[in-house]
């Protein structure tokens, strides 16, 4: 390289949770050391590294910000007493309105060494800066984000800092938070771009990690390791979903877990989620047969139990219905949802006796359309899969069971579950198709509806037959009053109900437009 100046920058990738200041600054001082074993001169935190990400109501809580400033100084003055202590970039919102706190071995704000530039950062040379003189001044774009997960995140991403080099011609660095956050899962994917928009250096996603490159004056990134692999989707959004439970339980205290076992790919892939994020033995997998009740629901429930290992336990249903037949005349509907509601009943009784946090199983399409009971089979305190689409449930339950079969290991979900037509099983030869078009006409609709915004017009210009297109708008605006009422999940959709998308529920514009 020359005499060329050079500063080695770390990107640090880390795993705040929301007000433990106590924590995240640890983390911060643990990623601080890391970057000063490696001589570098600068650690870079993705925004609300400190303060936690999505803080909605508490960005704007004066005892939660004059919290955060105390934190702040205290992480300064623990800095400082690094060896050759790195200066730390920190931004967090909940501060005000300046855009990053600059922190150097003085305690102090530097000038000069950032600057912001349509909602990035240019890094250049500055007198107070402890960052070595550099000509020309501008060598770098620098992104400091918050944005969670989701299925096209990483092709926005891409494009995103794409169009940063080629409009400043400046190497590109990047760092964003990992973990979970009540909906939000967090991906990481720090990374460094040359100033010819050449992938240098990528953290592993997911992860806490901290990427060390030298950027150099001519625009050009070294990076001692090369770029951690981007997984499949499909790996990725399982990821996602492991992420997003495990720490939702951690942070709120939850060992275990339990969830009702039907023996059906929904229940299958929650037990298998959740084993993978806790550990088998800590799922409490319970299967509640009805009079209705087949025998291969029976057994695909005890075998997907078997291949978790899971706390496998049955509980019979037909003696708490019967005692409900004795005293009430029901049939039909109210009959059926009466059996999901015995059985939500049973699974919170052992929350409350046991202690396990309740997974409810109800997937994207189902919380679309209201194919739930309320109070039934969509109760539990978190719900893994509902911003799945059903569709997606059958690839991630397969490419799940692909990756056991690569490392040697026994398909976690039976095979049958995948491959059997889905039913509730509430009446006698039941099938989901009886009430809803076929999942992948129907996800199909859902996706144009929801996540592209499209009207019923567009819709039928895109080839749906319009009674089902106006079924499927019909049963989604009828959910509407279900869907506040529903467990949090992790986000993996563009747009994810009651995050990105929250209707009201008393809604005659939506009636009048539409139909």
């Amino acid at each position: 390289m020359g005499d060329m100046t050079s500063v080695r920058i770390a990107l640090a990738q880390v795993h705040p949770v929301v007000g433990d200041f106590s924590a995240n600054a640890h983390a911060i001082l643990a990623a601080a050391r890391a970057a000063s074993a490696e001589n570098a001169d600068l650690v870079i935190f993705p925004t609300g590294a400190l303060a936690g990400p999505a803080l909605r109501d508490l960005e704007y809580r004066h005892d939660f910000a004059d919290a955060l400033a105390d934190a702040t100084l205290e992480l300064a003055e623990r800095a400082a007493s690094l060896e050759h202590a790195p200066m730390l970039i920190l931004h967090e919102p909940a501060l005000g309105d300046g855009f990053v706190q600059l922190l150097d071995g003085q305690m102090g704000v530097s000038d000069g060494v950032l600057e912001t530039d349509a909602g990035s950062l240019t890094l250049r040379a500055g007198a107070e800066s402890a960052v070595p003189a550099i000509d020309p001044d501008h060598i770098a774009v620098i992104v400091l984000d918050q944005s969670p997960f989701w299925t096209g995140h990483e092709t926005e991403r891409e494009h995103l800092l794409a169009s940063l080099t080629l409009t400043s011609g400046l190497p590109v660095l990047y760092t964003n938070l990992v973990g979970g956050a009540d909906a939000y899962v967090y991906d990481g994917g720090a990374q460094a771009r040359d100033g010819w928009g050449h992938l240098v250096g990528r953290a592993e996603d997911f992860a806490p990690e901290v990427l060390i490159v030298d950027v150099y004056s001519d625009g050009q990134v070294i990076c001692a390791a090369d770029p951690a692999p981007l997984a499949p989707l499909a790996e990725r959004i399982y990821r996602a979903l492991v992420v997003g439970l495990r720490d939702y339980l951690a942070a709120n205290g939850f060992t275990r877990v339990a969830l009702g076992l039907s023996g059906g790919i929904d229940s299958a892939l929650v037990a298998t989620i959740a084993a993978d994020a806790i550990g088998g033995a800590n799922v409490i997998g319970v299967s509640m047969p009805s009079r209705y009740s087949s025998e291969h629901s029976r057994s695909d429930a005890e075998l997907s139990a078997e291949r978790i290992g899971a706390d496998y336990r049955v509980q019979e249903i037909a003696p708490m219905f019967a005692a409900f037949e004795t005293e009430m005349d029901l049939s039909g509907v109210a009959e059926e949802n009466l059996q999901a509601r015995i059985r939500g009943q049973i699974l919170m009784a052992i929350s409350n006796s046991e202690g396990p946090l309740v997974l409810a199983t109800g997937n994207r399409t189902e919380v679309a359309v209201g194919y739930s009971t309320i109070y039934g089979d969509s109760v539990g305190g978190f719900a893994p899969i509902a911003d799945v689409p059903k569709t997606l449930v059958w690839e991630l339950a397969r490419w799940r069971n692909a990756h056991a079969a690569e490392r040697g290991e026994a398909k976690p979900i039976p095979e049958n579950s995948i491959t059997k037509p889905p039913s509730a099983e509430l009446r006698p030869d039941q099938k989901d198709s009886d009430s809803l078009p076929d999942y992948p006409v129907l996800d199909a609709i859902l996706a144009g509806f929801i996540d592209e915004g499209k009207s019923r017009e567009q819709l039928l210009r895109d080839g749906f037959e319009g009674e089902t297109v106006d079924r499927v708008i019909a049963l989604v605006r009828g959910a509407e009053w279900k869907r506040g009422q529903l467990a949090l999940g992790p986000k993996i959709s563009r747009v994810t109900f009651g995050i990105d998308r929250n209707v009201p529920v008393v809604n005659a514009f939506t009636f009048r437009s539409e139909q």
